[in-house]
C-alpha cells in the first residue's frame, strides 16, 4: 500500500474515532428525512471527526493521481442518491460496489433507528 493510502486510512479512523466520541457525548445525532439520512452534530468532537474524514478523502483522491504506470484495470462507481446506490463499472467491480451500496444502506438505516 501507497504511503497515501495509509495516511488516507489513518485519517478515517481518527474521523471515526472522534465522531464515536461525539456520539459517546451526545453531540451527534442521526436523522432520516423522507428517505434520506442525515447526520447533524454540535461540538469539537464532531467538528474534529469530520475535518478528519474530510482530509482523508482528499488524500485518498490526491494520493491516487501520482500514479504514472499504465495497466488494464477494471473501474467502476457508487453514488448513493439518498438511500438509493446508483452503481457503474465492469462486471467484476460493480458486484462489489453494489456490496458496499447495499452495507452502506443497511448502516445509515440502523444508525438511524439506533440513536434515535
Amino acid at each position: 500500500m501507497r504511503a497515501s493510502g495509509i495516511l488516507a486510512a489513518l485519517l478515517a479512523l481518527a474521523g471515526i474515532a472522534c465522531l464515536a466520541a461525539a456520539a459517546a457525548q451526545g453531540s451527534l445525532h442521526v436523522g432520516l428525512f423522507l428517505i434520506a439520512p442525515f447526520v447533524y452534530a454540535s461540538g469539537g468532537w464532531a467538528f474534529l471527526g469530520m475535518m478528519l474524514l474530510v482530509a482523508a478523502a482528499i488524500a485518498a483522491t490526491l494520493g491516487g493521481f501520482s500514479r504514472v504506470e499504465r495497466a488494464s484495470v477494471a473501474q467502476g462507481g457508487l453514488v448513493l442518491v439518498g438511500p438509493i446506490p446508483i452503481v457503474w463499472g465492469s462486471a467484476g467491480v460493480r458486484r462489489w460496489m453494489l456490496a458496499l451500496g447495499a452495507a452502506m444502506l443497511a448502516l445509515w438505516v440502523l444508525a438511524a433507528f439506533a440513536l434515535r
